[in-house]
């Protein structure tokens, strides 16, 4: 994404001076204000079917044995 912003005089000398400062242009220096000062968005993790829950867990009991749970 390019972003155009107007910056008076006065103001871009001294974003130049504390970007070179830091060894970075004036562009790079304002992404790292931005990523410093913006949220991050939170992740969606995408919607799960019961048969895509019910995938992970098939067979993950198959090896018990659960006769002595049950009285007769």
């Amino acid at each position: 994404m390019n972003v155009t912003i107007e910056i008076p005089e006065d103001r871009a000398a001294r974003f130049q001076k504390k970007a070179q400062a830091r060894g970075l242009t004036v562009d790079r220096w304002l992404l790292e204000l931005a990523e410093q000062n913006a949220p991050e968005l939170p992740v969606q993790e995408p919607k799960r079917s019961l048969a895509d829950v019910c995938a992970k867990v098939r067979g993950l009991a198959d090896d018990l044995d659960f006769r002595s749970y049950f009285r007769t």
